[in-house]
């Protein structure tokens, strides 16, 4: 399993990549300003305050708060970790932060909460989308540090790694 360090690292290039298509599209007055802002602000929510792998790192305000939730569900479980379905149930987990969040702001701008919400949805789901990309490249890491995981405890039980390349042959 990849650690937390590996993730973020991993998260962030990928972070920088969309930065750098975003850079291109405003030079070629790309008109969306919800789309190239939202996007990457939910891969980074992710990546540093609703990833899959919380209820390892118990540091501090946030890792209290995360802890019914990763008492409840196991990790790697389809409701932590996969893309989609996981970051839809760890949303409806941080929806008391969300409301909370929305109520402060309604109150600034001096709009009530459902005209935040409604004059709000398009830049919800590209936020959402930008967070499914963060879960997406998490289970993609995983499932292959996994993978690397079981290929190379498979070769090194069966001494294949050690017999052809520790021992010396009759020819040496």
């Amino acid at each position: 399993m990849s650690s937390g360090k590996v993730h973020k690292k991993q998260n962030l290039t990928v972070f920088y990549l969309i930065t750098a298509i975003i850079i291109v599209a405003i030079c070629n007055d790309y008109n969306s300003f919800y789309f190239l802002f939202w996007l990457p602000a939910g891969l980074l929510f992710n990546t540093y305050l609703a990833h899959g792998d919380f209820d390892q790192e118990r540091q501090g305000l946030l890792g209290l708060y995360w802890r019914p939730f990763a008492i409840a569900v196991s990790h790697r479980s389809p409701l932590s970790h996969w893309p989609g379905i996981g970051t839809f149930v760890k949303d409806i987990y941080l929806l008391p932060v969300f409301l909370v969040t929305g109520f402060f702001l309604s109150n600034v701008l001096n709009v009530s909460i459902l005209k935040l919400i409604n004059s709000e949805s398009r830049n919800i789901i590209t936020f959402f989308a930008g967070q499914c990309v963060a879960d997406g490249l998490h289970w993609i890491f995983d499932l292959e540090s996994t993978n690397m995981k079981k290929s190379f405890t498979k070769l090194f039980k069966r001494g294949a790694y050690a017999r052809t390349h520790f021992t010396k042959t009759a020819k040496d």
